[in-house]
């Protein structure tokens, strides 16, 4: 992400704040709200991994049109998937649900590796 000129990384992410690596690997950690805000108002803007700004405005959009709601919602989903990828036992969700969404963010994972080409 590019930020007043400088570059940072999410490292962190839970239901009320981000947390933001910088290039000189401090860390900071930013209010959820003012987050969003940022980046409604194009103050921070997401970057592809080449540094430049992402190729999939569509992505962005999302971002940028998302609710609180929907950001908190996403954060939850990824924090219940990362879990389960961890081996940690999951919340109280279906089985079903987990494997779906495992299955949707490992094909992501995949396919963002692939349009980086850092796939094998």
């Amino acid at each position: 992400m590019d930020w007043d000129g400088k570059g940072w990384t999410v490292v962190n992410t839970d239901v009320s704040a981000v947390s933001l690596l910088a290039e000189d690997r401090s860390i900071i950690e930013i209010a959820l709200d003012k987050f969003s805000e940022y980046v409604r108002q194009n103050r921070i803007r997401v970057l592809s991994h080449s540094g430049r700004e992402s190729k999939s405005p569509q992505i962005q959009t999302r971002l940028l049109q998302a609710s609180e709601a929907d950001l908190a919602d996403a954060t939850r989903r990824f924090q219940l998937v990362s879990r389960a990828l961890r081996g940690e036992s999951p919340d109280a969700v279906p089985s079903r649900t987990l494997r779906r969404r495992k299955a949707s963010y490992l094909a992501a994972q995949d396919e963002r590796e692939r349009l980086s080409g850092f796939a094998a």
